[in-house]
């Protein structure tokens, strides 16, 4: 008669594994939640670098910069972009003839309240955080 022989994993081998992939899901969640809320600035950051684009058209047919507005349509048809408030609610706080600004803030999540601002001479928008750090 053959007799074959079964080979598992013991209890231990297991365990060793479980607490391996329990410290790597430590490690990498962080970084994974640092990563979205980077990603969901530059949102932010690239739409307004859209408005002051849209902000400098404006004023050369206009010979003024539109606003002060906080409806998002509104700013969309005047200003010729295509933004959403998915994160963020955008409004233009002030404008005339010389300056414009405009700012982001967050709607909510760990970063909500803090916000970013932009005007006509900003290279990149400024982050003003909140409760907490700017990501």
């Amino acid at each position: 008669m053959v007799r074959f022989k079964i080979e598992s994993f013991s209890l231990i081998e297991l365990m060793v594994v479980v607490v391996v992939l329990g410290i790597l899901v430590s490690v990498a969640l962080p970084q994974y939640r640092r990563a979205v809320e980077r990603s969901i600035d530059r949102e932010a950051q690239s739409n307004l670098m859209l408005i002051q684009a849209g902000q400098k058209i404006y004023k050369m047919k206009n010979q003024n910069y539109y606003g002060p507005q906080d409806s998002i349509s509104s700013i969309n048809t005047n200003l010729g972009v295509d933004l959403t408030e998915t994160n963020f609610d955008y409004n233009i706080n002030a404008a005339n003839a010389t300056a414009f600004i405009t700012k982001a803030t967050r709607q909510a999540g760990k970063y909500a309240g803090h916000y970013w601002v932009v005007d006509p001479t900003s290279i990149e928008p400024t982050c003003f955080p909140g409760t907490s750090s700017c990501p």
